[in-house]
């Protein structure tokens, strides 16, 4: 990655597409502070990035394989909330919205696909980060459960006005979420293609990513 600059809006979904090993995952763990840039910098709101602002959907979900549901959410929750009973409502009122009913004493392995991606997916959103960065999280889904996840995905970050940044293969995943999308080419990587959600067009998008 070399003299590499991008810009997103506060409460953009931005979508990044590109050939595999461009450095689509390497710009995530640039802007999560999994690696540190040997030179430049990223802000937010014009200031040098807070990373505790910041959470990460990972493309292997990673919840406790020994703690049930509930106790999963609520070890992630204790950063934001210290009232155990306010924590108690608050996970109660997520699991509905997420159409979660009963499993807050089930185990990660007990869980459907669809199930586990939701819990992993509202344990990050409830703790109100600023940006929320995706890596691969929705690709092992089915589609139906995948457009449900999306949805709610969605709903909830424009609900809270987060800025969300998506990394994915699948160009329908990412003409169905979001604002912007923006292609990348293949090593050195740079901006092939930028458009935001009235303008792409999946074919065109798909020819892109094909020629690179």
């Amino acid at each position: 990655m070399k003299e590499f600059s991008l810009d997103i809006k506060k409460g953009e979904i931005c979508t990044i597409l590109g050939p595999s090993g461009c450095g689509k995952s390497t710009l995530i763990d640039l802007i999560a502070n999994r690696i540190k840039p040997q030179k430049g910098y990223i802000e937010y709101a014009n200031e040098i990035i807070n990373y505790n602002q910041i959470g990460i959907i990972f493309q292997k979900h990673t919840l406790f394989p020994w703690m049930t549901v509930y106790k999963n959410i609520d070890f992630s929750l204790k950063m934001r909330e210290k009232n155990q009973d306010k924590r108690k409502k608050i996970i109660n009122e997520w699991l509905n919205k997420f159409d979660l009913y009963n499993i807050e004493k089930k185990y990660p392995f007990e869980l459907s696909g669809g199930m586990y991606a939701r819990v992993t997916l509202l344990r990050t959103l409830l703790l109100n980060h600023k940006v929320i960065l995706v890596d691969e999280a929705f690709g092992a889904l089915d589609f139906a459960t995948k457009n449900k996840v999306l949805k709610q995905f969605k709903d909830t970050i424009k609900e809270n006005n987060i800025t969300a940044i998506i990394v994915t293969h699948s160009i329908e995943e990412a003409a169905e979420i979001s604002d912007r999308i923006i292609i990348m080419s293949n090593i050195p990587m740079k901006i092939i293609y930028d458009c935001n959600n009235n303008e792409y067009n999946i074919n065109k998008i798909k020819q892109m990513i094909k020629k690179k």
